[in-house]
């Protein structure tokens, strides 16, 4: 359950900030739903973004897709969940790769893939998803689905914490590590580099072939 209230904090959160992103009619539709959400008119938040995911609205495919994840009005539905976000993923949509990647990592609703989970945090940590970031930190320092690399999860972790993640100073407090400060923390652009001047083998863009299941439902 505890996973699932993470999943509706992060889509509250980035609604709010995409929310300008959308073009006036499909803001006002979609921000009808937000409203049926908070309310827990589950069915008429779905009844409204359900025909907007399926015109091609990200933001309504992420949001159906937390909706299958968590159960919300629905019973859960992990692998129809992937599908959706797999879908917002393609767009570019930051928040989608995020739950995407984490759907890879713990084997739900698709098969456990370290790689395609790693790929997936890395284009989201590019775009300066903290939670993202820190997640691609804790794979570089378990080595799972990269090569282990502490350099690279400790530049990822502070670049987290630069962002003010509270994990991932915790975590960098445990390690006896300094924190940065956001104007001196590397920038994930550079980070980016970094992975590859350290000889890191990056496996390809995260992959956006159709999801087995539909992602209707």
């Amino acid at each position: 359950m505890r996973y699932v209230t993470y999943v509706t904090l992060r889509f509250l959160l980035v609604v709010c900030a995409l929310g300008l992103c959308l073009t006036a009619p499909v803001a006002a539709d979609f921000d009808s739903g937000l409203s049926a959400f908070l309310n827990s008119d589950y069915r008429r938040a779905r009844e409204i973004w359900q025909p907007l995911a399926e015109d091609g609205d990200a933001q309504s495919q992420f949001g159906v897709g937390m909706m299958l994840e968590g159960g919300h009005g629905i019973p859960p539905d992990a692998e129809k969940a992937a599908a959706w976000y797999r879908r917002a993923a393609e767009q570019g949509m930051t928040e989608a790769e995020l739950s995407l990647g984490s759907l890879y990592q713990h084997g739900r609703g698709v098969a456990r893939n370290m790689m395609q989970a790693a790929a997936l945090y890395r284009s989201a940590a590019k775009k300066g998803n903290a939670q993202a970031q820190y997640n691609l930190a804790k794979l570089y320092l378990g080595g799972e689905g990269v090569t282990p690399n502490r350099d690279l999860g400790i530049a990822w972790m502070q670049r987290s914490a630069a962002r003010s993640y509270g994990r991932a100073a915790q975590h960098l407090d445990m390690m006896g590590i300094a924190l940065e400060t956001p104007e001196s923390a590397i920038p994930e652009g550079e980070l980016a580099a970094s992975e590859l001047s350290a000889g890191e083998t990056l496996p390809g863009e995260p992959s956006t072939a159709p999801a087995t299941e539909s992602a209707t439902g």
